[in-house]
């Protein structure tokens, strides 16, 4: 989900101190010798997407001097047979993050096991440091008092120290703060149960200002403890790793199941030998904890322990984290490669090529940095890349990693309505819209936009197949919108009955509050899904909203190019409400509040989109087709018949047009031609429309995998220059081999009427 992020200065750091480098262990000059320490911070009930919208300055400091992953987890397996699968609950989550394991061994099931856990065999953390380190002195500061006494106060000797404080965060770091003065704890453990309190009181969500309000403010009380922390006389001869997590998400206001709002949450580790600056796309489950704790204080972990868990933030030994991911699809054209670096890195071999066996021909040099930037890629290719890690010993081979670039822009598109001055559907689906009342048009961004005025009318797209989306089928919804002035909660598009936002289906509507819109969304398997206040767009102008909903991952949520935020959509199961999917009104083609908006450019995609595609599109802005359809084409091996587009401008001077074809077979040739009379005449397994000197766009392209084909016309140059006058008129058409037709062998597009300015 996340990308990992380099911090270019913390990197170079760390080529002058790797890990394992004796700086952090030795004094500096004159100052006495290094002590370590460690900060645990839970956060009780913390969302990471929660986490991400609210302002935690604080927090921001120590993720930038650090690893964070907002992709870690509760729950062990989600599999609810596995033995480790265990309810994302305080009981279980605190046991695991302080013992390392998950409920098949320690025990507590629900917060009412709590206190009968199997903490002999598997016990707190502060036992291992204990054994190990007889000195040290091991103080927990907690706002929920279970977790002292049920994982410390029954078992003499494991800490030195133990508060249960008052319910309030303020009271935990007013603790903290006096403790760190008055005491030298070697390791420090605190916990801050506020946040979860807001999320019990009034929703676990980003969106809401308590929940929000409630991190922001134990974000400042952990502020004021690592503040006391460095303020501490002898702080300079002290190395601290400070190690912040959360047990659980939340779901509503409550949490404890499996969803991915319960399960997902973060963690951070930040200081000793972490390196800095790096946020990875895939983290831990929150077992993680101990491991890291023994690792900074120099303990050696006993596979007896039975810990789930290596350290979180410290390298392997060869690079990991791969960005992006291995595996993953619909990457731009133009991608930076990065990754996390391997343990003692002082440079980094990169080999890139087409094939997976990596060879010499496939090295592209050494990099210092973690982070590599091709050349320009091509369309639907995969890509293998590897990264050695280059020590003052050796240089370590790294794993294969592989993507694949994105396709066409048109590659799946069922629905491309633009609204100039009708319902047509672009896509070469015929998805065509109705309108219903007097639905009207307006200027749009490039020509004209639908116009509902708030009287009621709507358009309805009805139930084609294109848009059943099933269980697995990833799609896309974007649109431009202009907006003002609204009340309540009119829809924008939609399949699914808006009276609750627990029906089955998905919306994007206008938020209450009269200037921001929102997203809702639910499937047969689990529990609504919101993204309430997304962007503010209630100022008159034209704003472009995209949602890219990859259904075993992320919905992604755009506004005019930028990431807005994330929501899982793991586990939802069928999106279909047997309703038609509308503009301006929800699935039942009833509901009561009319919109009151302009919409342009409503695109729909059975795919996902990826961040570079949709900035792309925003920096375009609407691209409306231009030209004049006649003779139809016919059907194909894969359709009812092939499309020729076009988008830009018939403004010769403004050398902004681009011919597409949609609809047709995969990975076949084909070829664009312009003649300057219309004919249908038969010809092959479709009709020529075009005629009268037919003049061929050369080369010959090969269709996308989703059958799409596009192509940039040069009006400055051969042959569009000096045959396209202004005034005059030109048809286009595409051909195309199809011998999966079993008939002819090839086939034709309609046929397309540009006229000239």
């Amino acid at each position: 989900m996340m990308r990992v992020t380099p911090s270019l200065v913390a990197f170079a750091l760390l080529l002058i101190f790797p890990p394992g480098a004796s700086a952090s262990r030795t004094a500096l000059p004159g100052t006495g010798p290094i002590s370590r320490h460690v900060l645990v911070i839970g956060i009780d009930g913390c969302r990471p997407d929660a986490l991400q919208v609210a302002s935690t300055p604080n927090m921001d400091s120590l993720m930038a001097a650090g690893v964070a992953t907002f992709d870690a987890f509760a729950g062990g397996s989600p599999n609810a047979g596995d033995p480790s699968h265990q309810a994302t609950s305080s009981g279980p989550g605190w046991s695991s993050i302080c013992t390392g394991v998950w409920v098949d061994k320690h025990g507590v099931a629900s917060n009412g096991e709590f206190s009968s856990g199997n903490f002999v065999a598997y016990p707190h953390f502060f036992k291992r440091v204990r054994d190990a380190q007889p000195a040290s002195y091991l103080s927990s500061i907690v706002q929920w008092h279970p977790i002292n006494q049920s994982l410390l106060t029954p078992f003499a000797g494991l800490a030195d120290f133990t508060q249960n404080v008052a319910d309030s965060g303020q009271a935990v770091e007013n603790a903290a703060v006096a403790h760190v003065f008055s005491a030298d704890p070697t390791v420090l453990f605190l916990h801050f149960d506020d946040v979860d309190h807001a999320g019990h009181g009034s929703g676990f969500s980003p969106g809401n200002a308590n929940y929000i309000q409630a991190i922001e403010a134990t974000d400042n009380h952990i502020g004021n403890v690592w503040g006391a922390i460095q303020n501490r006389p002898n702080y300079v001869n002290e190395d601290w790793l400070v190690i912040v997590t959360t047990d659980h998400g939340g779901l509503g206001t409550s949490h404890g199941g499996q969803s991915p709002g319960e399960r997902r949450i973060w963690m951070l580790a930040s200081g000793g030998e972490v390196p800095a600056g790096f946020v990875l796309s895939q983290g831990p489950g929150q077992a993680a904890v101990p491991p890291t704790v023994l690792r900074h204080l120099g303990i050696d972990v006993q596979g007896a322990w039975g810990y789930e868990f290596d350290a979180f933030g410290y390298p392997e030994v060869s690079a990991s984290s791969p960005v992006p991911a291995d595996g993953e699809g619909n990457i731009s054209k133009s991608p930076t490669l990065s990754w996390f670096p391997g343990a003692n890195a002082t440079a980094h071999e990169v080999y890139f090529g087409v094939q997976p066996n990596l060879g010499p021909g496939d090295h592209q040099g050494s990099q210092l940095l973690p982070s590599w930037t091709p050349p320009q890629l091509a369309a639907e290719t995969t890509y293998y890349w590897r990264v050695d890690t280059v020590t003052a010993q050796s240089t370590v081979t790294g794993e294969v990693w592989s993507f694949t670039t994105v396709g066409e822009r048109l590659d799946d598109l069922v629905l491309a309505l633009d609204f100039e001055g009708n319902l047509i559907d672009h896509s070469g689906r015929g998805n065509d819209g109705l309108g219903i009342g007097s639905p009207g048009y307006t200027g749009g961004l490039g020509g004209q936009a639908l116009d509902l005025d708030g009287s009621g009318s709507f358009v309805t797209l009805g139930n084609p197949s294109d848009l059943d989306l099933g269980v697995s089928t990833d799609f896309t919804v974007g649109l431009w919108v202009r907006a003002s002035g609204w009340s309540s909660d009119p829809v924008l598009a939609s399949n699914k009955d808006w009276v609750s936002g627990s029906n089955i289906g998905w919306i994007i509507a206008l938020d209450p509050n009269g200037t921001h819109w929102q997203w809702n969304y639910r499937g047969t398997d689990d529990s609504r899904l919101d993204y309430d206040a997304a962007g503010a767009i209630g100022d008159g102008a034209w704003h472009q909203i995209v949602i890219s909903h990859d259904r075993d991952g992320d919905a992604r949520f755009y506004q005019d190019g930028n990431l807005l935020g994330v929501r899982s959509l793991v586990g939802q199961g069928m999106i279909d409400s047997g309703m038609p999917t509308a503009v301006g009104q929800d699935g039942t083609l009833g509901y009561g509040i009319p919109l009151n908006a302009s919409i342009d450019s409503l695109r729909i995609w059975r795919r996902t989109l990826g961040d570079a595609e949709v900035l792309a599109l925003y920096q375009e802005g609407p691209r409306t087709f231009v030209g004049v359809s006649y003779c139809q084409g016919l059907p194909n091996s894969v359709g009812p018949g092939a499309e020729v587009l076009a988008t830009g401008s018939t403004l010769l001077l403004a050398d902004d047009f681009q011919l597409a074809s949609v609809g047709l077979p995969p990975q076949v040739p084909g070829l664009f031609f312009t003649g300057p009379l219309q004919s249908s005449i038969p010809f092959g397994d479709g009709l020529r429309c075009v005629t009268g000197g037919i003049v061929r766009l050369n080369p010959p392209i090969i269709t996308s995998s989703g059958g799409v084909v596009t192509r940039e016309v040069d009006l400055g140059a051969a042959p569009a220059l000096g045959l396209f006058q202004p005034g005059t008129n030109w048809n286009f058409q595409f051909w195309h081999r199809d011998l999966a037709a079993q008939q002819a062998g090839f086939n034709l597009t309609n046929g397309l009427s540009v006229t000239w300015q």
